[in-house]
């Protein structure tokens, strides 16, 4: 955030590769936060369709469905 800003496209990566650590140490709902930062980024900086929107989108479903079965 301190070299690109809060809303550019390299953070929301440094977010979602941070998302993928959280969840493997357990903590998905750091995960699945940083997770939705990273979509909002990339929705508002890319076009429509851009493999990255999709790819943190994926992640986030991971994430969401995995919080979803910790809970049955």
């Amino acid at each position: 955030e301190n070299n690109f800003g809060k809303d550019h496209p390299t953070t929301a990566v440094r977010y979602s590769n941070l998302a993928l650590v959280l969840k493997d140490l357990g903590d998905l709902g750091g995960a699945q936060e940083l997770s939705k930062k990273a979509v909002t980024i990339f929705k508002a900086s890319l076009p429509e369709g851009h493999p990255y929107i999709a790819q943190v989108k994926r992640i986030l479903k991971g994430i969401e469905d995995e919080i979803k079965n910790a809970k049955k």
